[in-house]
């Protein structure tokens, strides 16, 4: 742990960091774990989300527009990735396959990435998406719509 005093232009600024080192360049992962009973008795375990230094670390969640949807009925399913590492990962891989049920509209994919590439494998339900690099702290949405048949 680092704390320095800084005086720029007259004002006072703290700078306060937290950092392990081990001396190597490689990862040091650490998560938090909750564990917890419902009133009959039912127990779940939930973890957090990595604190990583020294590395990248990408997490993802995937959340669907509708909880219900019916045959003919379209989403839209947003994929989500962050960096929550201390460096950039590169050569980012995002692969999403459908259940059989589903089917992709076709040219509804989508990313808040210009640079991202997207394609769908042929003959599959596999959409990918593909980044040079994402940076430390960097998070993306890649979207697609999708018909349930």
């Amino acid at each position: 742990i680092m704390n320095r005093l800084l005086v720029i232009g007259g004002i006072s600024v703290a700078l306060i960091a937290g950092m392990v080192s081990m001396g190597g360049a490689d990862p040091i992962v650490n998560v938090g774990e909750v564990k917890y009973a419902d009133e009959a008795g039912n127990t779940s375990t939930r973890v957090s989300e990595p604190a990583v230094i020294n590395g990248p670390y990408l997490v993802i969640t995937k959340k669907a527009s509708r909880r219900d949807v019916k045959q003919g009925e379209r989403f839209t399913y947003t994929i989500t990735v962050k960096n929550i590492g201390s460096q950039p990962a590169r050569n980012v891989v995002v692969k999403d396959r459908l259940p059989d049920e589903l089917k992709f509209i076709e040219n509804s994919q989508r990313c808040s990435r210009k640079d991202a590439k997207m394609s769908i494998e042929k003959g599959s339900t596999i959409l990918k998406y593909l980044l040079a690099t994402m940076g430390a702290g960097e998070e993306e949405d890649f979207e697609c719509d999708c018909e349930c048949f």
